[in-house]
């Protein structure tokens, strides 16, 4: 039997050491708590779901738990909700396509996944986007690299949007 302490070690504390699809599997679990108005049963809720998520075990099948062992699991929840490797993750932006290879078929779908704002749909929408897509993304990508690349996108944009803006001014002054 598997030690409450080497469960507890087992618990990431970075994006990076977890996959898209473990992630999405955790945020999906989360999402199902909605509507309780009992912040500290919530975040309890959460507790267990991080711990169940990412060691397989569910909190009360753990021989010799403690309600003082929340703590433990609240503070690397807490660094685990706070890490900011997902803003530093490094991505290849030659391997993202630029939005004059992208085509309007896929633009139209990459928006309505978008427009149903389900995490589950990034690894389809982060494929839709790249040069080559990726066999099995979920389980390829890494939590950070995942939510890196629409920081990437979100500059792509800007760049185009600001070219695409003096272009127009240019040919409105003619």
């Amino acid at each position: 039997m598997v030690k409450k302490e080497e469960l507890i070690d087992k618990l990431p504390l970075k994006w990076a050491d977890i996959s898209l699809k473990q992630y999405i599997q955790f945020r999906n679990l989360i999402d199902k708590l909605g509507g309780v108005d009992d912040f500290e049963k919530v975040y309890r809720n959460m507790l267990d779901i991080y711990f169940f998520t990412f060691t397989g075990v569910q909190l009360y099948d753990v021989e010799g738990f403690k309600q003082v062992d929340y703590f433990k699991i609240a503070e690397k929840f807490n660094a685990f909700e706070n890490d900011e490797s997902n803003k530093t993750a490094e991505i290849d932006e030659s391997l993202v396509k630029g939005f004059d290879e992208i085509i309007f078929e896929d633009l139209l779908k990459y928006m309505n996944l978008q427009e149903q704002n389900s995490i589950s749909n990034w690894g389809e929408m982060i494929n839709i986007l790249l040069k080559e897509p990726i066999t099995d993304i979920e389980n390829q990508m890494n939590m950070a690299e995942a939510n890196r690349f629409f920081f990437v996108l979100e500059k792509q944009l800007k760049t185009y949007l600001t070219a695409l803006e003096t272009y127009l001014t240019k040919s409105l002054k003619r």
